[in-house]
């Protein structure tokens, strides 16, 4: 518990017979240190909790980073899955052109040879 000024002034004037402009300077001097310490401590605390608050929030940003670099992969493996997908469709696709292609290639092929066989008769 702290004493007023009014009781430190009367200790230092009264019990240690300092001087007036002694007793004054003193008092000031005090009042400084207190209100320095004072403030120190205040500043202190909210100093921490200001930095807790930055490296809360980099952590959090830094879980969310970290989240969203899941969901971006969750995302391309879903794409490479549909690009798989897609791939096979248009072989599977090409390959029914292809062997439609060939059976009527070869079709038209033994129909030619009968129309050459026929009229070269």
């Amino acid at each position: 518990m702290l004493a007023s000024n009014d009781e430190i002034y009367y200790i230092f004037r009264k019990d240690l017979h300092l001087s007036e402009e002694k007793t004054r300077a003193l008092l000031l001097n005090m009042d400084i240190a207190i209100g320095e310490t004072l403030a120190k401590n205040f500043i202190a605390p909210t100093n921490v909790s200001k930095s807790y608050l930055k490296l809360d929030k980099v952590a959090h940003s830094q879980h969310s980073i970290k989240e969203e670099v899941e969901e971006l992969k969750e995302e391309v493996n879903q794409l490479k899955k549909e690009i798989k997908r897609f791939v096979g469709t248009v072989c599977t696709r090409t390959g029914y052109f292809i062997a439609g292609t060939v059976g009527i290639l070869i079709t038209l092929n033994i129909v030619l040879n009968i129309v050459i066989v026929t009229y070269k008769k």
